[in-house]
């Protein structure tokens, strides 16, 4: 299943452009693109580190194993860095996937292999009758 951003990468790209050089705040952008100012931080940041590439919508989840998970929180609990500078060291789009995975260690939750099976999401309907109704 595809995703798509609501800003399109010329748009995120002009944004940070402008954010960059001065010419409009981070709160200003929000308004205009009509996303959170700190969405707009965050491209920024990836634009920094990643370029263009940091722009661009992925078409699919990416997929992190257990270990890379783990890997991330231990790294964060002994004080490697701050979330925003751990994303960037692993190579991750947002901190707010280490924050989430840090949240679910925390509270004792499995850490899962992200790995969807499409039958567990295709639904079938079942005939029914008259009388079932």
């Amino acid at each position: 299943m595809s995703r798509k951003s609501k800003v399109s990468f010329e748009g995120k790209l002009r944004a940070v452009t402008w954010y960059l050089e001065g010419k409009a705040s981070c709160s200003q952008l929000a308004r205009q693109f009509g996303v959170n100012p700190c969405t707009i931080k965050d491209w920024a940041t990836a634009y920094q580190y990643q370029g263009h590439e940091g722009l661009k919508s992925l078409k699919h989840n990416q997929n992190y194993s257990t270990e890379f998970k783990l890997k991330c929180i231990e790294a964060y609990l002994t004080g490697e860095g701050s979330l925003q500078e751990l994303a960037r060291k692993f190579g991750l789009r947002s901190h707010e996937q280490i924050r989430q995975w840090v949240f679910r260690y925390n509270s004792h939750k499995e850490l899962k292999d992200y790995n969807p099976i499409p039958e567990v999401y295709h639904m079938t309907s079942r005939k029914t009758t008259k009388e079932d109704v």
